[in-house]
């Protein structure tokens, strides 16, 4: 269910999904979201009050959060868990110098040269194979058993690549069906309809270029295909999901009903 703040932009809770057994995710225990610099006080009011969020995990880079740091509410506590390391998303020195944000925007979608759908497709793999990445999809599974009462929240910058991939793992551990993990990854595009067109409409008017706004959509939206990519990956490199969280990420069978006891309630 999509959440409505003022300064935290894709924003679901994953209450009421479906899952396997007659059950479904318990109302208001799994927030998913983009960063949360923007955060107002009325935001912060929420998440410590309708959504008793206890634990804040926040899966960007260094560089993502030292340009734009979470403010942690009192009595919550904040877990740095980056998926992937330093530059990993490949970002370069002229962008991180550029001072406006469109610049910076612009820098990176031209030095894509037209293939930004291939680099996600690239960068989505990666999450599931770079022993990085996974070491630390192992240690989320950690936070979120470690988790007592209330709301558990993570988020990366804009809440749909690495948010994506965790909360599709998340889902399946709990036992979801493909399509309504799918559903809850594809569900980003109708929240963030308005910054699509936005972001398209401030590249071309800084540029004149209709190809590289396109693109800048591409980058800021998500496709069926992206995580597509990651259970192919999965099921090649692990022999499947159920594999993979067991043996590649540390989440036993036993782990998974643990997981199902804190998350998910009779439907």
């Amino acid at each position: 269910m999509q959440i409505h703040f003022d300064g935290i932009r894709n924003a679901r809770e994953l209450g009421g999904i479906p899952l396997a057994g007659g059950r479904r995710v318990k109302d208001g225990c799994l927030i998913r979201t983009g960063m949360l610099a923007a955060m107002s006080a009325e935001d912060e009011r929420r998440l410590r009050e309708e959504f008793r969020v206890t634990d804040i995990v926040d899966l960007r880079t260094d560089l993502e959060t030292g340009q734009h740091p979470d403010p942690v509410p009192a009595g919550m506590r904040y877990h740095w868990h980056p998926i992937f390391q330093g530059r990993a998303l490949g970002i370069s020195r002229e962008e991180e110098e550029a001072a406006d944000p469109i610049d910076r925007r612009v820098i990176y979608v031209k030095r894509l040269a037209g293939r930004a759908h291939e680099s996600m497709l690239e960068l989505y793999p990666s999450m599931v194979s770079d022993p990085y990445s996974v070491g630390q999809l192992a240690g989320f599974f950690r936070l979120l058993l470690s988790h007592g009462e209330g709301g558990f929240l993570w988020h990366c910058t804009a809440g749909k690549d690495r948010t994506g991939v965790t909360a599709a793992l998340l889902l399946y551990a709990l036992g979801a069906s493909r399509e309504d993990i799918f559903a809850d990854y594809l569900a980003t595009n109708e929240a963030t309809k308005d910054r699509l067109e936005q972001s398209a409409r401030e590249i071309y008017e800084r540029t004149g270029d209709e190809s590289l706004a396109r693109e800048i959509v591409v980058l800021d939206s998500v496709h069926r295909d992206f995580l597509e990519a990651v259970f192919h990956t999965v099921e090649e490199k692990y022999g499947g999901m159920d594999r993979f969280l067991e043996e590649q990420l540390g989440v036993t069978e036993a782990e998974r009903e643990v997981l199902k006891e804190k998350y998910t309630c009779p439907a």
